[in-house]
């Protein structure tokens, strides 16, 4: 029993001990997890602090990027409103010299014209006299010999008469209108014109109904068999250079349209005509552009009134004579009601002169008019060189061969520019112009 008793007392000592080392544990355990719940606040407390702080810096930058986006457009809008005044300012000082400039590089000089008080008076800043005729002989198309103008500086007293005097200079008395050596009738003719402030106008003969178109047009012959090719040079005389370039080099065949505004436009008139070739001038309309695009003192305007455009026309009208018509400005505004109600184009064709309407985007104006009262008109079909690089202008002239072809007659118009001058001469000694027949404007008119 003793012995038992021993036994249970070993055995319960050991199980103290292990108690006694379990609780231990249990108290380390505990102490731990006291600790880390102490620590776990201080912990939570920073990781939030640096989610904050995040947040914070990350918003800040937000802000900065939308602050700056909004400084760099107001940047860029007032440096553009800085450098387009600077522009304007710079443009409006250099105007005139700019303008001087460019004129000075034109192929042609050109005769700046400015309109006084009321758009009545044209003063002339350049001076364009027509030289005397220095005779050349010269090979045409059929073997003969025709004289050719050169141009050479002439005094000026020569060439400053009167209006009326220039223009009745010789007039042809012969009611059989006869004419000199290459084909057309010298001008005036008697009872083709009547005098007003400006020079003289034309009117349709009393006696015999005669009228400017069939007085002072180039005799022509129509052959069946080719296309009808009619090559109008459109605003020539502001320049002698281009004037005499296009005497010498071109047939008589070839059609000329005189600016109003050339300076001593009677002798530059009087010396073509003399060469041959069928005149015409170019009539100042109001254009799309306009004022932008102001033709000069002498334009006929959709809103003037009634005796502001006569006054106008007669300006045009009378700064020259021995012409068959009138050219109308290149992309002018006015439309087929306008030529029934602007009395000024119906007195053109009521003087005895032709229309032909240079706009090629639209039907002819005119068209209507024409056909109901049985006046002369007819349509441009091309304007060569709106673009006078060699490739655009090589294109033209393909397409002015299809056109023809289609429709057997074609119409174009051209500027006394160096470019455009060269490629309509290279094209009427080649191959392809054989097809055609070269005719004055008036064998266009229907």
């Amino acid at each position: 029993m003793a012995g038992f008793d021993e036994q249970l007392k070993e055995e319960m000592a050991k199980r103290g001990i292990d108690h006694a080392e379990d609780d231990l544990g249990r108290d380390l355990e505990a102490q731990e997890a006291t600790t880390e719940d102490q620590e776990r606040p201080a912990k939570l407390k920073k990781l939030k602090k640096k989610k904050n702080k995040a947040a914070s810096e990350k918003k800040k930058e937000g802000d900065k990027k939308k602050i700056f986006s909004f400084g760099a457009f107001f940047q860029i809008i007032g440096f553009a409103f800085l450098l387009f005044g600077a522009l304007t300012a710079w443009a409006a000082f250099k105007a005139e010299d700019t303008a001087k400039k460019v004129q000075e590089n034109l192929p042609s000089k050109t005769a700046i014209v400015t309109r006084g008080l009321g758009g009545n008076t044209l003063e002339q800043q350049q001076t364009l006299t027509m030289p005397p005729v220095v005779k050349q002989q010269v090979d045409n198309e059929d073997g003969s010999n025709d004289a050719v103008e050169n141009a050479v500086n002439t005094p000026k007293s020569e060439a400053q008469n009167t209006p009326a005097q220039s223009a009745v200079k010789n007039p042809a008395k012969d009611n059989n209108l006869k004419r000199n050596k290459n084909g057309l009738v010298p001008a005036p003719v008697v009872g083709l014109f009547e005098a007003s402030d400006n020079g003289l106008l034309p009117i349709i003969r009393q006696s015999d109904k005669l009228t400017a178109f069939e007085a002072y047009k180039r005799p022509f012959v129509r052959d069946s068999n080719k296309i009808l090719l009619s090559v109008v040079i459109a605003d020539v005389g502001v320049s002698k250079s281009s004037l005499a370039a296009i005497a010498k080099g071109f047939s008589p065949d070839v059609t000329l349209a005189f600016s109003p505004y050339a300076a001593d436009i009677k002798t530059q008139i009087d010396l073509v005509r003399e060469n041959g070739h069928e005149i015409w001038l170019t009539l100042p309309m109001e254009t799309k552009e306009y004022p932008l695009h102001d033709p000069g003192p002498s334009t006929l305007l959709l809103n003037a009134s009634v005796s502001q455009n006569k006054r106008r026309l007669d300006q045009t009208l009378s700064s020259g004579t021995g012409y068959v018509g009138v050219v109308t400005q290149k992309g002018h505004r006015f439309r087929p009601e306008d030529a029934t109600t602007n009395p000024s184009i119906k007195e053109i064709f009521e003087r005895g002169l032709a229309i032909v309407d240079s706009n090629t985007g639209a039907d002819n104006f005119v068209a209507n008019l024409a056909e109901r009262e049985n006046y002369k008109t007819a349509q441009n079909n091309f304007w060569l060189d709106d673009n006078i690089t060699p490739l655009a202008l090589n294109r033209r002239i393909r397409q002015i061969i299809d056109y023809g072809q289609m429709n057997k007659h074609v119409v174009v118009m051209m500027r006394p520019y160096p470019a455009s001058l060269k490629a309509v001469q290279k094209f009427l000694k080649s191959e392809a112009a054989k097809d055609f027949q070269l005719a004055p404007l008036s064998a266009q008119i229907k």
